[in-house]
């Protein structure tokens, strides 16, 4: 009988002393982010390069802006020859003027809100919209009309050409 007491006793001493000498195994796993600022636009044009200069309002495409910066971003729209179609001499220009609209998902805040307006011009957005930093941004539609006070009176086979760039910053 003690020697079956004492074998019973001998493996719960080895199981008590050897979980009271084991030490946890930890390690640690740090994580961190970084969100970096992002401020783009994007064209796409509809028509090319090829506005008619006899009808009147006709979409050129659309542009898109995407920005996360929470001090706000300006955008710039800016024309070459002063919201003008010159042709290469200069001797024969059309005065033109462009509309900007938000497209189907409207921003809470909109840019360019002013109607018609003749280039260059600018509008700003002032703090963090969530709409534009959202993946698909902020998308607008881009329209085009001659000046109401142009008279159409050129020779035919003139060709006329303006550069508009479009640019965004953060603030």
């Amino acid at each position: 009988m003690k020697k079956l007491l004492l074998t019973s006793v001998l493996p719960l001493a080895a199981l008590v002393s050897t979980s009271a000498s084991a030490t946890p195994d930890t390690d640690s796993l740090k994580l961190e982010g970084k969100i970096d600022y992002q401020c783009t636009l994007t064209l796409s044009g509809q028509n090319g390069s090829s506005v008619n200069l006899v009808i009147g309002q006709q979409s050129v495409g659309n542009f898109a802006v995407i920005c996360n910066d929470p001090d706000g971003f300006e955008v710039s729209v800016t024309s070459a020859n002063g919201s003008n179609l010159q042709d290469d001499g200069g001797n024969y220009s059309a005065p033109y003027k462009m509309k900007f609209t938000p497209n189907a998902n409207q921003p809470s805040v909109s840019l360019f809100s002013g109607g018609w307006e003749a280039l260059d011009v600018s509008d700003q957005v002032n703090g963090f919209v969530a709409d534009f930093a959202d993946a698909d941004g902020a998308a607008y539609g881009m329209m085009f009309k001659i000046d109401d006070g142009f008279n159409n009176a050129l020779p035919g086979g003139v060709a006329l050409k303006d550069t508009v760039t479009f640019s965004i910053d953060g603030l």
